[in-house]
């Protein structure tokens, strides 16, 4: 036997060989991405959104008494917040304080309306219905009634 038919033998099962590992693995890609597939339904109880400085920026919560959707500043400060509880089904926006500015809100009790706030949540403007009853009202720094539509004789 000779040694160059010898080498020409083992360079072509090398060859071979490579051909059948690439061969497997393409399979075990195939096989693996076909078991990896994404779930009909994900459950849990809190789930957190991680912007890319690692500071949680979202939650999306349930608890016992309140389900919510919560948007953080980056100072970990309730910016937004879309919840619901037993009392209320609402969405408020805050200021950098914590403080409601902005708020709409349907209340258990059949009520439900409008509010905007002043700064550190003196003052408001509020819009409310309940019994297809509405009303406006104005509010001061002190949270005295200075304006109301339809009047409160008319009531």
């Amino acid at each position: 036997m000779r040694t160059d038919n010898l080498e020409h033998r083992v360079r072509r099962l090398e060859r071979i060989n490579l051909g059948l590992a690439a061969a497997l693995c393409g399979a075990g890609v195939i096989l693996l991405s076909a078991a990896v597939r994404p779930a009909d339904v994900v459950t849990a109880t809190r789930f957190v959104l991680i912007g890319e400085d690692g500071v949680t920026r979202a939650e999306l919560r349930s608890t016992p008494g309140e389900t919510g959707l919560f948007i953080l500043d980056g100072e970990g400060t309730d910016r937004a917040s879309l919840l619901y509880n037993e009392e209320e089904t609402a969405m408020y926006l805050r200021d950098a304080a914590g403080d409601i500015r902005v708020g709409a809100a349907q209340y258990a009790h059949g009520g439900g309306g409008f509010a905007i706030h002043g700064e550190d949540t003196k003052g408001a403007t509020v819009l409310y219905m309940k019994d297809l009853r509405g009303s406006l009202r104005l509010y001061d720094a002190e949270g005295n009634l200075t304006y109301q539509v339809p009047p409160p004789e008319s009531r």
